[in-house]
Parts: C-alpha cells; sequence; structure tokens
C-alpha cells in the first residue's frame, strides 16, 4: 500500500457539512439505497473513509415560525432514524466520549444550518440541543432574527436575539458555525464567543473575492479562537466559474489556510448535496482520497496531512462538547 492510501485509511476523516439529510426530506428517499444523482449515499460514505460526518438541518427561507421549526425537526429525526436502522454501523454524537469511535462505525453529528427553526424564541435552543443538536450556523444567506448573512447588502452585526444565542449556545457546549454570516455579524460573533469556532464550509477571498467567502482578516480571527476553517468543493467558490473547479483547487485553499495561520486550522468541509456544479475529482464523496493524494504529492507529511482531514476537526469538537 502506497504512503498515501495508508495514511487516508488510518486518518479519522471529518467532513464538516453536507446537505444529504435535506435531500432525503426534500425527495423522499434514504440514503440507505444508491442515490447516484446525489453526492453521498451511505455505502459510498463508508468507501470514502469519512469518520465523522457532520450534518446540515437546513431551512429553506419559504418556512418561518412554527413552519420553520417543524421541517427541522422532520430532518433532524430523518438522522436519528438512520441510528436506529443501523445501530452498529452508526452513531449520532452527542457528547464527547462518543467522539472515540469504534471501528467500523462512522458517526454522525446534527448541526442546525440558519436559526430560522429557533423562531425568535431562546428556549427552542435548548429544545434543539436536548434533542441532539450539537452545533449551528446563525444564518444561510438572507436576514433572520439573529442576524445578516452574506447576501444582504446593507448588513447589521448579530441583533440582541443573536448575541443571547451565542452567549447561550457557549453555555450548552454547542460549536458555533459562521458559515454564511455577514462580516457584520461575523465581528460580533468573533467577539463574543468564547469557545473555538468554526466556518464549516467556505473558500477564500484570495482565490475569489465573494461575500461567502473568507477575508484573510476573518481567517485569522476564526485561528485565534481556536477553531477551523474547513474549505468546501463548490466551483463558485474556488474558482468562480467559468473555469471548472477540481480538487487541486480545494487543496490551494487548504495551503492557503496553512500558510496564513498553520496546519492546525485548516479542514474540509464538502457541502456535498448542496450543490450542482461539479469539481473534477470530487464528483461525489468517493474522490475524498484524491485531496490525500494531492496533499502527499505536494508533499506534506503524515501528520499534517491527517490533522486535515480530520484530527483538526475533532479537536474543536472535543474542545467544545460536552
Amino acid at each position: 500500500m502506497s504512503d498515501w492510501r495508508r495514511w487516508h485509511h488510518e486518518a479519522v476523516i471529518v467532513d464538516g457539512h453536507m446537505d444529504t439529510f435535506y435531500k432525503e426530506l426534500e425527495e423522499g428517499r434514504s440514503w440507505f439505497r444508491p442515490q447516484r444523482k446525489w453526492h453521498i449515499d451511505f455505502a459510498r460514505l463508508r468507501k470514502s473513509g469519512t469518520d465523522l460526518q457532520i450534518c446540515a438541518i437546513y431551512t429553506p427561507p419559504q418556512f418561518e415560525g412554527g413552519a420553520a421549526t417543524v421541517w427541522a425537526s422532520r430532518m433532524i429525526n430523518r438522522v436519528f432514524e438512520a441510528e436506529k436502522a443501523a445501530p452498529r454501523q452508526i452513531r449520532v454524537i452527542r457528547r464527547r466520549a462518543e467522539l472515540d469511535l469504534p471501528a467500523g462505525v462512522t458517526g454522525l453529528l446534527v448541526s442546525i444550518e440558519g436559526g430560522l427553526p429557533l423562531d425568535g424564541k431562546l428556549d427552542m435552543l435548548d429544545w434543539f440541543h436536548n434533542t441532539g443538536v450539537r452545533a449551528m450556523g446563525l444564518t444561510h444567506n438572507p436576514r433572520n432574527l439573529l442576524a445578516d448573512g452574506a447576501s444582504v447588502k446593507r448588513a447589521r452585526g448579530l441583533t440582541a436575539f443573536g448575541k443571547a444565542v451565542v452567549r447561550r449556545m457557549d453555555e450548552l457546549h454547542m460549536v458555533l458555525d459562521v458559515a454564511h454570516l455577514h462580516l457584520a455579524g461575523f465581528k460580533d460573533a468573533i467577539r463574543i464567543a468564547r469557545g473555538p469556532i468554526v466556518s464549516s464550509h467556505t473558500g477564500l477571498c484570495r482565490f475569489h473575492d465573494r461575500p461567502r467567502n473568507l477575508t484573510d482578516w476573518q481567517v485569522k480571527k476564526i485561528a485565534e479562537t481556536g477553531g477551523v476553517i474547513a474549505i468546501d468543493y463548490l466551483t463558485e467558490h474556488l474558482t468562480g466559474g467559468p473555469k471548472p473547479a477540481s480538487y487541486r483547487d480545494v487543496v490551494d485553499n487548504i495551503e492557503a489556510v496553512a500558510e496564513m495561520v498553520g496546519v492546525d486550522h485548516a479542514a474540509l468541509g464538502s457541502d456535498f448535496d448542496g450543490y450542482h456544479s461539479v469539481t473534477t475529482g470530487l464528483e461525489d464523496v468517493t474522490g475524498i482520497p484524491n485531496i490525500t493524494r494531492e496533499l502527499v504529492r505536494r508533499g506534506w507529511g503524515e501528520r499534517d496531512v491527517k490533522k486535515v482531514l480530520g484530527g483538526n476537526y475533532l479537536r474543536v469538537l472535543r474542545a467544545v462538547l460536552a
């Protein structure tokens, strides 16, 4: 076995963001069956070597108030049902101790993407935490009751409710995700949050300057918290198009993070099943070994490769979860 294959096999691989359970709920299909039009189904996730998959609970903006709460709850239930259907193969991570996964078990961690399901009520954060949610991003791209997303033109910082949510997330030992958050809200979140924070799926403005990508300043601020910048696989974030993106562009972004703030803060956050563009070599989850191979081809050593593949994300989860 070549070095890169062995390192990939031995590494704990963590993906910071996928939308496959949104696909399940929207299309009424199961990831336990082959889903070739999706980026992920369970068999291919296992084949890729992924050990821990963070599962996004995305609520479309047409859902408001209680309807958003219901939609998110139904999607979260899909994750729990997957654990019930395959208890020897799947574990939903609720506590730090559960991050030590037995051989042959895939971990799933539930993360709300955008605060719409809270319906403006702080106690709903506790309710979702009690169900097993362990991470949350405050916004998607539009404005909500917590803050403004990256697409908002005249943005405000965190609202009073958004600030209360960040403080309560700290108390509940939940991971704060700043992906999709407008720079104005990002500045507040960085100031208020106590623990390591993450950007679970992003690109870098130095490669393609767009609101959803992170500036060098934001990368440095996340690193100062001890957090991670997880690079996604979207052409729109990596190259901006029309040039097709490839796994090499993903590695370019990873190397840029490592050069700016150190290898301890670079991670993977695919956004699989959350986009429609095609990234060469990462057409689906089974392409992840291409990232390992490319890092090794560029001269990366075993320890640093394993940090990027999952060790860094795992460190943050161990620091935050109770």
